[in-house]
Formats: C-alpha cells, structure tokens, sequence
C-alpha cells in the first residue's frame, strides 16, 4: 500500500524500550535484581488499545506500560479477572459490608486496628509496585523528548483530526492522572485481607458427636417446635406445616448488602463519587478517581480505569484512621457493584480487573477470594478459571494455563512489515521504513515488539521510529 493512500485512523502512539534483560528489585520478594519486564512509553493510547494490552498481560503506571517476563520473572504475575454479572459474596466480604453498615447506621466501631495490618500496606507494596515502576521508568525518561514529541503530536492530531471531542473522549492518555504524590503522603492499600501467619497452637483430638443422640435441630425448627408445643398445651389446633419454615430463603445480591434501608438519622453518610454516573459508556471511558467521602471528609480514593470490556482497578488508597472498617475489601466491593451498574448500560462491560494474581506471594492471594476470577494463560493468552489454575501454581511458580497443548496464540504476528510505525511525522508500513532507513537492524526489535502486543495491537498502535 502507499504510503499517501494510508488511512489516518491510528489512535495510539507509543514508545519502545529495549530494557527487558535488565533485572529490578521485585518488591515482592524483595530479590534485588530477579524482576523482568519489558516497557514502553504511552505517549497517547485508546481505551481499546489498552483494553486490547491488558488482555495480553500488561498494565500501566501513569504513562509507563510494562508486561512481565513470565519465563524469567522471579514471582509471575498472572493477568485477573473477576466476573461482576455472575459475583458472589463469600462470608468474610458480608462481614465487612456488615461492619461498615453499623458503623454508618449506629456509629459502631470495633478497636484500632495496628497499622502494620495486613489491609494496610506501604507504598512499595501497592500493585506495580512504586519503587519498581520508578527504578524502571527512571533509565527511560532521559529518552522520551517532551518537546520532540509536542511537535510529533500536533502534527499527528492534524493529520488524524483527534482535536475534535469524540477523540479527546477517546484519547486515553489525556485522561490518566498521575497519582504518585497522594499516594507517597497517604497509606496506600491492596485491596482485600491478606494471608497472614497464624499463631501454632496445638489441640488435643475430641472425641466427636455422640453417635448415640440424635443430630443437633436448628435453632428455627426449635422454636417452632416449643411454639406448637404452647400452643397444643392450650388446647389449640396446631397447623402441621408450621412446623416446617413458611417461606424459601431467596439469596441477597451484593446490592442488597452494600445498600440497606439505613435508619431515619444515620450517624454518618458514605458517598461514592461515581464517574459517569447515570450515563454509563461510551460516555464514562477513560481514567477516573472515584472518591469516598464519609460526611464531609474524604477518607478514601479509588482509581479507574473503564475501559470498553471491564473496570480496572489502578490503585485504592485510604485515610490510616479507618482502617478497622477495612475499606480496601469495601472498596473493591462497591467497584464490583459499580461494574454491574456500567454493564445495564454497556452489555459488553462486564469484567472487573484486579491486575495481578501472584500466588508466589501470600498476601497477594486474597484476590483469589473474589468469585469468579479468571487468570490469563501467559502462552495463548485465554481466560481459565482459577481454581482449575491453582494446583498447577502450587506446583510451579510458572505454569502454562492452557489444558490443551494444541492451542496457540491466534493473535501472534509473523511479518515484521505489517506493523505500523511513526517516523518523520507520518504514520507508514515498517517495510516501507525500513526501505527508507535503508538497513533491516530494526527488524529483531521491532518483530520481538509486536510479538509482545499482539497483532491486533502492531497494526493500530503507531510505533515511534
């Protein structure tokens, strides 16, 4: 194709880094020099072609975009995804729904809890982990040329036309706040209770129920019983059917936890800042702080991405004097809800990211315990429940997901000329670059690029030369 016949439909540009066999300190296992990744600079991308990297296993840090080396990384990182339509509350999630309930319906709180709570991490240990993204940004920042660029840029939106409002809608990166220095002032959070060590204690063997006596009866059907028994010493009729429970149990969605009658004068009101509230996508795409304000304080700030297939859930941090409500589980609760409400307006947004599931890491389990998840095969890149995932992880840290040995990647790129490139101002074929350099160098570089993001990626993304 020639080059002046190219459509200006691209949306993304990005900057590669060839950083990748450099190794950083994981600030999970706190290895000084095990942790591999491969990076590149967003100067501008789409909600689609992040939604499309993420599903390849990446994520950002501001405008820094980086995948694990899964095969080499110290502590693999698995791409997680929890089902938001299908959610189901597990007892410990009610309990903390409960707790927070009481504290907004009566004032109740239990006792402080210690700040080295496992709700309650440093900033090293938020997901991307600062210190990391730092050590690895920092080698790159001396490359990316601002000024170069704003140049590179306004050329680009007049060839695209992306200064109209339906692409600053769509121009992602425009969108994406930096919040590096809230979250080194404020205490940061994983969202979810972590695993912690428990205490040994050692108990003598019981001898078991007395096989003798007859099975416990629940405490409903006791009651019933003595009501009949009442009743019958009266010389009243008793209704036989009484004596089993009237009315099914219908189970309550997560809805009708989070959102219950409050009493007429709660001693405290939570607010939920809601981005694109009642209107839903394509409205609501992009980068939001979602804020929560208890009375006239904010105590809480959650940040999003929403993104055309799902929420991903950037960072969650939190005023240290709550921690005994744990808002980081409550958060990511009320962030599940709010999928929900995004998918009644956007059938195809149903998903709700939690980023990465480390199962070499204890406390980096608990997002197991949002249910269903799913985890990203780092081979074939297809969804696999994670319970079918956690035997083969609790064999080898790296493991193939993908059951069937024949299935491969459908996304893979073979020929380096069909990715798309930005070189002189103006977007072209890489052959067609590669003519005009002169030398086929780049060819290694930029195939191993591609082979990264996915074909679909290669040919939307422009990729600067």
């Amino acid at each position: 194709m020639a080059l002046d016949t190219m459509e200006p439909k691209f949306g993304s540009v990005v900057e590669n880094f060839k950083n990748e066999n450099e190794g950083y300190k994981c600030g999970y296992c706190k290895s000084k020099t095990s942790n591999y990744s491969h990076g590149m600079w967003a100067h501008q991308i789409t909600v689609h072609d992040y939604q499309d990297l993420i599903d390849r296993g990446w994520r950002r840090s501001g405008y820094y975009c980086y995948k694990p080396t899964m095969q080499k990384i110290c502590c693999p990182m698995y791409t997680i995804k929890c089902n938001s339509v299908d959610f189901k509350l597990s007892k410990s999630q009610k309990k903390v729904i409960k707790r927070m309930n009481r504290f907004l319906s009566h004032g109740e709180r239990g006792k402080q809890r210690a700040m080295d709570d496992s709700n309650s991490l440093d900033p090293q240990d938020v997901e991307g982990n600062s210190d990391l993204m730092e050590a690895q940004m920092t080698s790159h920042f001396a490359t990316v040329d601002s000024k170069k660029f704003a140049k590179i840029k306004s050329s680009f939106q007049e060839l695209t036309g992306s200064s109209s409002d339906e692409n600053r809608r769509q121009d992602f990166a425009a969108h994406v706040t930096e919040c590096s220095n809230v979250m080194s002032e404020s205490k940061t959070e994983k969202k979810g209770p972590f695993v912690k060590d428990s205490c040994s204690t050692s108990y003598k063997p019981g001898a078991g129920p007395d096989k003798e006596k007859p099975p416990c009866k629940k405490a409903k059907l006791l009651r019933l019983e003595r009501r009949n028994q009442k009743l019958a010493s009266k010389g009243l009729s008793v209704d036989p059917s009484s004596s089993a429970p009237k009315q099914e149990n219908f189970a309550k969605k997560l809805e009708d936890f989070l959102y219950p009658e409050m009493t007429q004068s709660p001693a405290h009101r939570l607010q939920a800042w809601r981005p694109a509230d009642g209107s839903g996508p394509p409205q609501g795409y992009g980068s939001f702080h979602q804020q929560y304000w208890l009375d006239d304080k904010l105590v809480a700030v959650g940040v999003l991405d929403i993104l055309p297939r799902c929420v991903s859930s950037v960072y969650f941090y939190y005023d240290p004097e709550y921690s005994d409500l744990t808002l980081g589980t409550y958060g990511s609760l009320r962030e599940v809800a709010f999928v929900r409400t995004l998918q009644s307006n956007a059938p195809e947004l149903k998903w709700y990211y939690m980023g990465f599931y480390i199962h070499s890491c204890p406390k980096m389990r608990y997002k197991a315990s949002l249910s269903p998840s799913m985890l990203l095969c780092p081979e074939t890149y297809t969804w696999h429940p994670i319970e079918r995932c956690l035997p083969l992880l609790d064999k080898n840290k790296y493991s193939r997901l993908e059951p069937n040995p024949s299935v491969k990647d459908i996304d893979a790129i073979e020929n380096v000329n069909e990715v798309v490139v930005f070189h002189d101002l103006r977007p072209m074929y890489y052959g067609q670059y590669r003519d005009l350099a002169g030398s086929s160098s780049e060819d290694e570089e930029v195939l191993h690029y591609a082979q990264l993001v996915g074909k679909n990626c290669a040919k939307k993304m422009l990729l600067l030369r």
